[in-house]
């Protein structure tokens, strides 16, 4: 079990492209673990470009995310367009400046 403090994590919102086209975007406090489960992906092998942008906390990276997928409309990013009200709740939060909007650090 990783033991260090979450505060002292960056935190990391990706993207993946390929083709030119948007393919995902997701966040983690960990690219490499992440990265690794992503590669068990079906649409993986089609991944060529990689972005990351850091954050200093859960929040704002959270916050990030959820308006990057909103605005820009990642074609595998299913589970937050296919939550009931996701699509109403990121509208808002597009609009609006980052707050709170999830804690902790997962993969």
């Amino acid at each position: 079990m990783d033991t260090t403090d979450q505060a002292d994590r960056k935190h990391t919102l990706y993207h993946f492209w390929g083709g030119g086209e948007l393919l995902y975007i997701g966040i983690t406090c960990n690219v490499a673990t992440r990265m690794r489960t992503h590669k068990q992906r079906d649409w993986w092998l089609d991944v060529d470009t990689i972005t990351l942008e850091h954050y200093d906390t859960r929040e704002d990276v959270r916050a990030a995310e959820i308006r990057a997928v909103y605005n820009e409309q990642p074609s595998h990013n299913i589970r937050l367009k296919d939550e009931r009200g996701a699509w109403q709740a990121m509208r808002k939060l597009a609009d609006a400046s980052p707050q709170r909007v999830g804690v902790g650090c997962q993969t």
